[in-house]
């Protein structure tokens, strides 16, 4: 073909000279036309010698714009080129062709730039109605509560954590819905269907794709976000209005944290020793009490959701609260807040009937969830109930079945009550058909879970009158963190009967106290933290003010066993010291890290702790020595042997004695070279015991 120069350049090729025209020219974007654009571009060399009809017909299916993509030296430039056809006629026949090739880049780029720009402001006035649709307290109290849940997706999805990411992605879809966010809830609904395909494939998660279905989900969550800071947020920090939840109050007043502050700063000034540790304690433990906020914070939020969610499947749904003055951390809060969320829609996703039916047996249209919570010094206690059909068994038992957590056989071996608790397993779930609310077997387990992560737990149960019943346990603070270390259970029980008659001096209770009986072992956890929780428990029960107990403290199985009982008097619980009493809820979160437990009997208290490992359940320590052609000293031997010996004893462990030529040779728990010689030979007898309870914490792979 004959061209211009310029061709070259517009299709970044040269020597054009000879080529075929139609490889030549559209070959580069040939992926990029349609099936009529090729068979055209094909058929024009069968016009050449025959009247123009033909190519008439053919130039209506000519592609007039094609996109290139031209690689050269300087990397990939994409353009945009127009074409125009018209044929040379000789005899009134095609001849020759003209095309006529210009650059529309610059042209095409501004039109897709106004297309994209368009897009997204119908998308962004599409988010203003969804958010001007919503009831204003309700909206601003889910985007307070959803905003850590995005940040926390965004967390799992970088550890690759699918199982916190559904838990996320649930939560996620479920308040989407209820506030309208469609773009939100079918960008969380897609990701979630994905990692559970992928789950129930037994295939590798495509952690690439995951990745930008996250960034998809942050994009549309700061886009609601922005526009939610502009239109209401913004508006309402000018009117000087309160952020959602905060009703204004404190739970500690100006002048108890101050108090607080300076109790701690005095206990720090004095010289060490273990009631400074258990006091330093329990007065940080009492100063995050200062950030506690009111449950009650939830109720206006959850009661639009579920009307929310009720109005969606058709059905009527009345939410009754009976919660008195509680105040927790917020994180507990916010826990709750997930919990009864997913409690209540389960009630109307499988309990409530739809009005028709319920008034078909004798029901009030209207259903009813009442959610009813116990304040206590240590946690709170709960129920969530309706009215509606209860935990149908053979439906758990069918899906249980089907998924294969549970045989037949096992099957026969459980009570009712054991069934009904499969509910809470993952993927496990009774609905007949996947919606938005159910059938994902999500929601019950991040319940399960939630309640667990604050030292709790949660159980189903049918109501006798109808209906089901959820009943749980809640700490109210976070879970501390635990340093364990093993320490000798003797030295550890006798801090603690030191303690407790310290404690009980201050509150002015007269506390006898039963031997401790000499039990060799190791008690494994975190000391200064259990001796500060026990002491404040045991004083929460007891009161402040004359009274008389008897105490014992003995181990029984893998368990240090407290058992109290009040003789005479009552103490007065409000008169409590300020620390001990703001201490309290920290203290039973950490009794709960040491898989305690509290039983009440009238004037009797027990509580149980471990862990605590008795002869035979001590790890055995190998030491290993040089061998005498390695240089040991085989006196040194004997006489470490003998001084190791009433510390093992002590601690009932085992300790086995070996050679061998360096620490790589066996089993080495301990190498004892030849350069420790001096130092064990002149260490003390606390030195020794310190090292061998070292070794015990590395092999038992505690931190310390």
């Amino acid at each position: 073909p004959r061209y211009s120069a310029h061709l070259e350049w517009l299709l970044g090729a040269s020597e054009l000279a000879g080529q075929d025209f139609i490889e030549a020219v559209f070959r580069s974007g040939w992926s990029k036309l349609n099936k009529d654009q090729t068979r055209a571009i094909e058929g024009l060399l069968a016009t050449f010698g025959d009247r123009p009809l033909m190519f008439d017909l053919l130039r209506e299916q000519l592609p007039r714009q094609i996109g290139y993509t031209i690689r050269n030296e300087f990397g990939t430039i994409d353009r945009y080129l127009g074409m125009s056809y018209q044929p040379i006629l000789s005899d009134e026949k095609v001849h020759r062709l003209l095309v006529l090739i210009e650059d529309q880049t610059e042209r095409v780029r501004s039109r897709l730039e106004e297309e994209k720009e368009r897009a997204r402001l119908e998308e962004s006035a599409i988010r203003i109605n969804q958010i001007k649709r919503c009831a204003p307290d309700l909206l601003e109290i889910c985007m307070v509560e959803l905003d850590p849940v995005v940040q926390e997706l965004a967390k799992a999805c970088a550890s690759q954590d699918a199982k916190t990411m559904l838990n996320r992605l649930h939560t996620t879809k479920g308040n989407s819905r209820i506030l309208g966010f469609d773009g939100m809830r079918v960008l969380t609904h897609e990701l979630e269907r994905n990692i559970k395909d992928a789950q129930n494939a037994n295939t590798p998660q495509d952690w690439v794709a995951v990745t930008a279905e996250v960034e998809n989900i942050q994009t549309e969550w700061a886009e609601l976000s922005g526009l939610y800071e502009a239109l209401i947020l913004r508006k309402k920090k000018d009117q000087g209005s309160r952020p959602a939840g905060d009703t204004g109050a404190s739970f500690i007043s100006q002048v108890e944290l101050k108090s607080l502050f300076d109790g701690l700063n005095s206990v720090l000034s004095q010289p060490e020793s273990p009631t400074k540790r258990v006091e330093t304690e329990r007065f940080s433990a009492a100063l995050q009490a200062g950030s506690f906020i009111r449950l009650d914070s939830v109720k206006d939020a959850l009661a639009g959701k579920v009307n929310a969610t009720a109005a969606q499947v058709g059905k009527k749904v009345k939410l009754d609260f009976n919660l008195p003055e509680i105040w927790v951390d917020p994180t507990v809060r916010d826990a709750l807040s997930e919990c009864f969320l997913h409690l209540c829609n389960n009630a109307i996703s499988h309990g409530i009937e739809l009005p028709e039916k319920r008034e078909s047996i004798g029901k009030p249209s209207e259903g009813q969830i009442k959610i009813e919570l116990r304040d206590g010094p240590f946690f709170v206690d709960g129920t969530i109930s309706d009215d509606g059909a209860g935990v149908l068994i053979e439906k758990v038992k069918a899906s249980a079945l089907k998924k294969g957590d549970v045989t037949l056989e096992q099957f026969a071996k459980m009570a009712p009550e054991d069934i009904m608790q499969l509910i809470f397993r993952r993927d496990l779930s009774t609905a007949e058909k996947l919606t938005d609310i159910s059938g994902q077997g999500i929601g019950l387990d991040v319940v399960k879970g939630n309640f667990e992560r604050f030292g709790g737990f949660v159980r189903v149960e049918n109501r006798p009158e109808g209906g089901a019943r959820f009943v749980f346990r809640i700490g109210k603070i976070a879970m501390p963190d635990i340093a364990r270390a093993a320490t000798p259970l003797l030295k550890t029980m006798a801090n603690l009967v030191e303690d407790l008659r310290q404690m009980a001096g201050e509150l002015g209770t007269d506390m006898s106290m039963g031997n401790v009986e000499p039990v060799p072992g190791i008690w494994v956890g975190d000391e200064r933290r259990v001796m500060s929780a026990i002491s404040s428990i045991v004083a929460t029960w007891l009161g402040s003010g004359k009274s008389t107990c008897k105490t014992e403290v003995q181990k029984t199985g893998s368990e240090v066993i407290i058992n109290i009982e009040r003789t005479s008097g009552a103490g007065d619980l409000a008169s409590l010291p300020l620390a001990i009493r703001l201490a309290s809820p920290a203290a039973w979160m950490v009794l709960r890290q040491h898989k305690g437990e509290l039983e009440y009997d009238g004037n009797r208290m027990i509580c149980r702790f471990g862990l605590a490992l008795g002869q035979g359940q001590v790890p055995t320590v190998n030491f290993m020595t040089p061998a005498a052609r390695a240089g040991g000293n085989d006196a040194f031997v004997d006489s470490l042997k003998k001084r190791m010996g009433p510390i093992v004893s002590r601690l009932g462990a085992n300790l086995v004695w070996s050679t061998g030529v360096g620490p790589s040779d066996g089993d080495c728990d301990m190498w004892v070279s030849k350069e420790l010689v001096n130092l064990y030979a002149n260490a003390d007898e606390d030195t020794l015991q310190s090292t061998f309870l070292r070794i015990l914490d590395s092999k038992m792979g505690l931190q310390t």
